[in-house]
Order: structure tokens, then sequence, then C-alpha cells
């Protein structure tokens, strides 16, 4: 009798057998064929088919109801899949109590119990978990009811003498195996094998293996398996999932603290930046407070603590320039400015291409992964090569896709930051060429000057303008690529969904795991590039912003240069007699007081005016405070010596100068006023009122005067000229 007469035949005494109620009797499993039917006195089992005492005839046999001979075994492999398939609704290749429970009792026309339905599932190697765990088949009794009380045995049988936990795995078992041999060893523990899958085989073998030799040994299996060992004394021979879940936890709390020390770190730099800036206050406000100082004129007699103290206000203006802030000094942030925002491009580059460490962890997570999806559909005997190879290589385009996205949004950014800086670049100089025109007041010096000024601002104007043309051809050609590449990714994204679908109807559940585990570690690591780009975009904004605004100031301050400097302050009450005779001293003095600028530094110009304070421009007098040379000094700073009024100077000078960025040639006024306030002392300052020292004879002083060293009459009203006043007269 062919095995297609058997199917007919078998399927009219069930068909009979299922109208009449009868019981039919059993059916022996010896010499059972491997089709599922019977065969010349034999019947066919199924793995989970016990063994039957009593032989059957083929005229006499039947199938279902409480025979050993399985209804579905004379079923395709591929329908029964597929019935599988169809009851794993949430895809998780392990079918639970309640998903059994929903099958309508017929696979390709043919009824049967749940009895039947689990045993040719288990036959098969499909997995099947009805209640906690453990993997157990519900039976019908005579009525036909379900119960799901009788245990299957567990389908791979332990070799002699081994002990199969479903929750743990002996140490000793695990001894120095590289990762495939831990794989085949795990997957004997169901439960455990269900959580390392949950975990990811990759991260558990990384998590154990921290010597990364590429095998596990017994101390480091020992240390895991200590994790729980407060609850499970009795565990520390094995690795349980308690064990797993704690080396979970404890790794993720290491990364956490890492992650906060990197970022206490960097707060701390942020920190020692911003507390870098703001020593670098703003000289003159707009409330035309300065601060204080000690006397000073020709007796000499210094007031508040001489020179010392920190830099501050000196006067009334609006200006945003930070503390000294010089045209070299500017250079220099600039330049650091360039720097930072090339690192910061390149960074974003090594975020697009995976390597930076913002995105390492995910794109690592990935790549193990799909090592993993590529090992499972390569075993995967249900799914033809043909297939397979196409799926894998419709895989690998689809990551060059995406990379190549990534890769030109970063260039975008990337280009339109260069787009802003070039045009706010061309806006600041055009402001500057504006500014720069020729009044018909300036002498042949000052106009030679300002016309190379202007003829400079236009030849950099014409080059960032040719600058700009080539950066915004390149946006649109990168806009162009993009829309070609988002094409190609739509057409990819297709052609895998159709696919896949082909795959995992055939797939392992193993398979399906594996690809449904790739797919969500390349999003979470594309979503982690997308995010990083972002922020690496906004501080590279931050960046750009920093370097137009000191490109602004640069371009100021060389204006000024060409202009010359502007005083933006009235002149109030003096002595025209006195600022005559201050004039004349420097006409006539101008090399010896050039002389000690080339020591020191500091403008010719403001060593005068300080003179003329403290001595009126006597040079048998020291610089320092008035005192007469050739003898100690008994005013503050009491007690030096020198006879050589260019050699008092430069000492006086230089022991001054502390942080300020001042040069021979500097035409900084408020780096000026702050050097000559901070020479003479803070004593005003500490009250809150201008110096006399610096502003007297302008409207930004009215009264308040140190008559004495420490002795402050907010009344009394300073005569002298005051420092900004005399280079007002001479610059």
């Amino acid at each position: 009798m062919s095995i297609e007469e058997l199917r007919l035949k078998n399927q009219g005494l069930v068909e009979a057998q299922q109208s009449s109620g009868v019981k039919p009797n059993n059916v022996s499993t010896e010499e059972a064929d491997t089709s599922g039917y019977i065969i010349d006195g034999s019947s066919t089992s199924t793995a989970s088919q016990t063994e039957s005492t009593e032989l059957v005839s083929e005229d006499d046999a039947v199938v279902g109801g409480e025979l050993d001979i399985n209804p579905f075994s004379m079923v395709d492999d591929s329908a029964i899949k597929a019935e599988y398939m169809s009851l794993d609704t949430d895809n998780d290749g392990v079918l639970t109590k309640e998903e059994l429970l929903s099958w309508d009792g017929i696979i390709d026309g043919i009824s049967g119990t749940l009895d039947n339905l689990k045993a040719v599932f288990t036959g098969l190697g499909l997995k099947v978990d009805d209640a906690s765990g453990s993997t157990s088949a519900p039976s019908a009794d005579g009525e036909g009811n379900v119960s799901t009380d009788v245990p299957v045995e567990n389908t791979q049988p332990a070799e002699s003498g081994e002990e199969i936990m479903p929750d743990a795995v002996k140490i000793d078992d695990l001894k120095d195996a590289t990762k495939d041999e831990f794989k085949e060893v795990a997957k004997q523990s169901e439960e455990l094998w269900k959580e390392i899958e949950n975990i990811g085989m990759n991260d558990v073998f990384k998590l154990i293996d921290t010597d990364e030799d590429g095998k596990v040994s017994e101390e480091e299996l020992q240390a895991i398996a200590e994790l729980d060992s407060e609850n499970n004394e009795d565990g520390k021979d094995s690795i349980s999932i308690e064990d797993l879940k704690k080396a979970v936890e404890n790794d993720k709390a290491a990364k956490a603290e890492e992650a906060k020390a990197e970022e206490t770190a960097k707060a701390k730099e942020e920190s020692n930046k911003s507390d870098t800036q703001v020593q670098k206050q703003n000289l003159r406000p707009s409330n035309g407070v300065s601060g204080g100082g000690g006397v000073g004129g020709s007796s000499g007699a210094g007031g508040g603590s001489y020179g010392g103290g920190t830099s501050g206000v000196s006067g009334a203006s609006t200006s945003d320039l930070p503390k000294a802030e010089t045209l070299e000094e500017l250079q220099q942030q600039k330049t650091q400015l360039e720097t930072e925002i090339t690192d910061k491009q390149s960074e974003m580059s090594e975020i697009s291409a995976g390597t930076s460490d913002k995105v390492s962890a995910e794109k690592q997570a990935m790549e193990d992964a799909k090592e993993d999806m590529e090992e499972a559909i390569k075993n995967d005997d249900k799914i033809n090569k043909e297939t397979k190879d196409e799926y894998l290589e419709l895989t690998n385009n689809i990551e060059k896709n995406n990379q190549a996205i990534s890769e030109n949004e970063s260039e975008t950014m990337q280009t339109e930051s260069s787009i802003s800086q070039t045009e706010s670049s061309i806006s600041t100089l055009e402001s500057s060429l504006n500014s720069l025109k020729l009044s018909g007041e300036e002498d042949d010096e000052q106009k030679a000057k300002i016309e190379a000024r202007r003829s400079e601002l236009e030849s950099q104007i014409a080059d960032k303008k040719t600058e700009l043309g080539e950066l915004q051809d390149k946006k649109e050609q990168l806009v162009a690529d993009k829309s070609d590449l988002e094409k190609e990714k739509a057409d990819l994204d297709k052609q895998k969904a159709e696919l896949e679908k082909e795959v995992l109807k055939n797939a392992s559940p193993e398979t399906k795991t594996a690809i449904k585990t790739y797919n969500d570690k390349q999003e979470a690591f594309e979503s982690k590039k997308t995010e990083a780009l972002s922020t690496a975009k906004s501080e590279l904004d931050t960046k750009v912003k920093e370097l137009s605004e000191v490109e602004q100031k640069i371009n100021e301050k060389q204006d000024q240069e060409a202009k010359g400097p502007t005083f933006d302050f009235e002149e109030g009450e003096y002595s025209e007699a006195e600022m005559a005779a201050f004039e004349a001293n420097w006409a006539e003095n101008k090399e010896r007081y050039e002389a000690v600028a080339e020591k020191t530094g500091v403008p010719a110009e403001l060593i005068a005016a300080i003179h003329w304070r403290e001595g009126s421009g006597n040079f048998d007098t020291y610089l320092h405070n008035g005192d007469p040379l050739g003898s100690p000094t008994t005013h503050v700073p009491a007690g030096i010596y020198f006879d050589n009024w260019e050699e008092a100077a430069i000492d006086a000078i230089s022991s001054h100068r502390g942080d300020s960025t001042l040069t021979a040639d500097s035409t900084d006024l408020d780096a000026m006023a702050d050097f000559a306030e901070r020479y003479n002392g803070l004593g005003y300052r500490n009250r809150g009122v201008p110096s006399a020292y610096v502003w007297a004879g302008t409207d930004q002083y009215t009264s308040g005067k140190f008559v004495a060293d420490g002795q402050y009459d907010p009344n009394a009203v300073d005569q002298q000229l005051g420092v900004m006043l005399m280079l007002k007269h001479i610059m």
C-alpha cells in the first residue's frame, strides 16, 4: 500500500472515529516508517510519542484520539511551521499557553488534540513554553477537554551522568570555553539560554571574558557565579540567571559612574574656562564707575594699596572688550577658535563614520548582532542558499547606504556652518570698510594708514565672496546627492521588507530573534549617530559664533589703529597751563620714554602720563612714587634704591605689568586706563568711585581723593591732570 493510500485511509478512519466516538487501541511504534503512516504492520511516531506494547495491523490502524500515531505526522513540515508561526503572535520563537489555546484544532484540514500539536511542534525542534517557563503539552481527556498539567520531557537529553538545570550551567562545563562553545553549553539550559538571548550572546561573553582572550577562565566564571552568592550559597559552582542579571546591572552602574566622572571632568574644564573669562571683565561699563586708587601727584604721596589688586572698571563706555584684550591676544583667540572648529568638524566626521567614542558602543553592538544574525542565517537549513545570500548582500548594501547618508548629513552640517561663518565675516568686513572714510582732516601719515586699511578690507571681502560661492555650490551638490541616496534607501528598504517576509516565513526561532536583534541594534546606532551629530552641530555653531565675535573685535582694533585711538569721554575743567607744560615735556623727552617702553612693553605715552602724575616730569624722582632718586624711598613702596631714572622707571613699570597684555605700540585705551589704575592702587575701585588718578579733568570724575596714604576724602577734588586726559592730548 502506498503512502498516499495510507494517508487517505487514515484520514477516513479519523473521520469515522470522530463521528462514532470509538476509542481505538494503542498502536505500536516499533518498526515505524518515518513518513508517519502505517506500512506493513508498523506505525510511525514523533519524538513526543510514548512506546506502545500492542501491535495492530495496517487495516486496523487509525489516527488521532488516544492512539500514539500523531494525525499531523502526515502533514508537510512547511504547513506545521506555518501553523506555528501563525500561533506565535509575539514573534518571539516560543509558544505560550495563551498562544496554544488560541489554536482552532486543525492543520491542513486534519484535526488533532493539543497533545498532538505540541508533539509535532517539539518534534521539529520548535519551542513550546506553556506554563511559567517549563515546557509542557496540554492533553485531552475522554471528553475532549484540554488539560495543561501533563509535562513534556526535554527533547534534548543530557549526557550520561550530566545534570541539566533549567536556569543555570555548571562552571566545570564552561571552563576555558570559546564563545561558540559557551553558546552550545548554555543552550542546554532552556531558561538560562532565553535570558542570554535577551541580553545578547556577545554582551554576555564580554561581561565574563574580562581579559578579552576569547575564552572564559574558571576565575572569570567564578567572579560571575559569586555575584548572587548572598542569596544562593549553593550556586557558587554555576552561572545562573540571577548571576547574569547582576553582572549586567553592575556593568551598567560602572558605565554610569564612568560617564559621570567624564561629565564632572568636562564641567570642571568648562568652569575653569568660565573663571578665566570672568577675570576678563569689561573695563569701562556704562555706569561710569571706575575703581579707586592711591593719591598720585608730584609729591608722590600714594594712597590705597600700591599696585596689586585685580583688573576692573576704569571709566564710562559700553565696550564689550575683555580685560586687556590687545590685537595680539585677539589673534591668539582667533587661532584657538579656528583649531577648535576644525576639531569639532573632525569629531562630526568621526561620528558619521561610527569611529567616535560617542557612538562606538552602539556601533559595536550592531556589528556583534550582525555577526550573530549572519551565523544564524548561514546555519539555518530551513532557508535556501539563494535567499540567504540575497538577504545578507541586501543587509550590507543597506548599511553602506546608511553610512553614505550619515556622512552626507555631517558634511552638509559642516558646510552650512562654514557658510554662516563666511557670511558673518563678509558682513563684518563690509561694516569696517564703510566706517573707514576720509574726513579731510587727517594728516598724510593717517591718510595713508586709512587707505591701506581700506585696500586690505576690499581684498579680504573679494576672497570671502569667492569662498562663499564655492561653499554654496558644495552645499547644492550635497543636497542633490542626499536626494539620490534617500531614493536608493527607499528602494533598498522595500526590497528588504519583501525578502524578510520570505526569510522569516521559513526561519528558525533563533534566526528570527537574531534578525530582530540586529534590526533593533542598527536602528539604535543610526539614532545615536543622529543625536550625536545634532549635539556636535550645536557646539560647532557656538564656536563659529564666538569666532565671528572675535573677528569683529579684531577688525575694530585694526580700524582703530588705522584711524588712531578714539577717546569717548568729554574733557572737564583742568589747568591749561599744566597741560601745556606736560605736552612740552613729552615733546622734549619722548625718546627717553620710548627707551623705557621698549624695555617694558608699555606705551611711551602712558609712561609719560604716569611720570607726570608721580613726579611732574622730574627725572630726578622715582617713577614708583615721586621720592627723590639717590636715596631709598620712604613712601609706598618704601626701601627701594636707584640713582638712575631709566633703571628705576623700568623696575617700576615691570613690577606692575602683572597679566597685562599691553605692548609698546598698543593703542588700547581701556587697557591703558586699567594699567594706570592698578599702578596707582585700587582704593577708589574698592569704594566704587572713579579713580581721580585716571579720570581727573574729564566728565568721568567729579570729586573724591586720597589726600594721604590710606586717607580718602569724598569731598576733595583732584586738581592734577588725569592719565586719560593727558593721553588724549598726545596720542
